[in-house]
């Protein structure tokens, strides 16, 4: 694991695992335990942050609902967020919607990093068609410590387009 300070006297750490990078989460704050920008309505992708090569960018031509939706293209990555607020011990599903543009062989994948276990887990592998389709990931904290979302588009050709990600309590 490596640590780093991001200059706003935060410390980030690094989880490397063979063929994969995971940013780990930021330090616990006061948070909503919900998703900021989850439609992408802001017409831009903050809170959001790409992660690796993947070129990230608000589309008008593709939303599944009003005006804008995620375009992940170029290279496999993810953009991710850091989720606060939530409760220690607790279940949450995070459900995004996804499509494809035509012809498009890259999947797509949630994936959530707990900073307490150090580890990520992933939803399965979804290949996008040009309908939308949801994709879910199930998770349980094992702090009150925040998580970090990522919306994965993996190898292939095509853009990989989200919308509509939200996350809510397991009943």
């Amino acid at each position: 694991m490596k640590r780093e300070s991001d200059g706003r006297n935060r410390i980030a750490a690094w989880l490397i695992v063979p063929g994969l990078l995971l940013a780990a989460c930021s330090p616990a704050g006061r948070g909503t335990g919900a998703i900021q920008n989850g439609d992408f309505e802001t017409g831009g992708i903050g809170p959001w942050a790409p992660f690796q090569a993947v070129k990230a960018a608000v589309d008008s031509g593709h939303a599944r609902g009003g005006k804008f939706a995620l375009s992940e293209t170029d290279a496999a990555g993810s953009v991710y967020q850091d989720v606060e607020g939530l409760k220690a011990g607790t279940g949450y599903t995070v459900s995004a919607w996804v499509s494809g543009s035509p012809g498009a062989t890259a999947t797509a994948q949630i994936a959530v990093y707990d900073a307490v276990r150090n580890a990520a887990t992933f939803s399965p592998s979804l290949k996008p068609s040009e309908t939308w389709q949801q994709l879910q990931y199930s998770f349980q904290t094992s702090s009150d410590g925040p998580v970090r979302i990522h919306l994965f588009r993996n190898t292939g050709a095509g853009a990989v387009y989200w919308d509509d990600v939200t996350i809510a309590e397991r009943k």
